[in-house]
């Protein structure tokens, strides 16, 4: 298997250019971070402000998040596919692979269980012998 060829930005960003950069990925990030800026556009539709973004990711300082959600909020009709996109394909792979997280999970809590009651019956079975350790 091929990785795909990496995605030509689509489309340019002004001079001087905000922290923003196109990955190969295709995911516009933040600054020289891993941030996506799907999450910074879920942060403000969920009522974040700028500065408690800031604060949450001091990586950039708050004159470039301002820089970075002021571009974002003016020219939000430009972002709107692309994060669309992203969006449908995050969903697709949830529901894709949610089964096999549930069973991965549900194995995790049955070994825990089995530990517990293994080191429960052994305490159990110290106590009743009235040996100490």
């Amino acid at each position: 298997r091929h990785a795909p060829a990496p995605m030509a930005e689509p489309f340019p960003l002004p001079e001087p250019r905000p922290p923003l950069r196109w990955d190969s990925a295709g995911a516009w990030r933040v600054g020289n971070t891993r941030i996506v800026l799907d999450v910074v556009a879920d942060m403000l539709e969920d009522g974040k402000t700028t500065e408690e973004i800031a604060e949450g990711y001091s990586s950039l300082s708050l004159a470039e998040w301002h820089q970075v959600v002021g571009y974002y909020l003016q020219h939000r009709e430009k972002f709107a596919p692309l994060l669309a996109e992203r969006r449908r394909q995050a969903d697709a792979l949830r529901a894709a692979t949610e089964p096999a997280d549930r069973a991965f999970w549900e194995m995790l809590r049955a070994r825990a269980a089995r530990r517990r009651a293994t080191t429960e019956s052994q305490a159990e079975q110290k106590a009743g012998s009235g040996t100490a350790s």
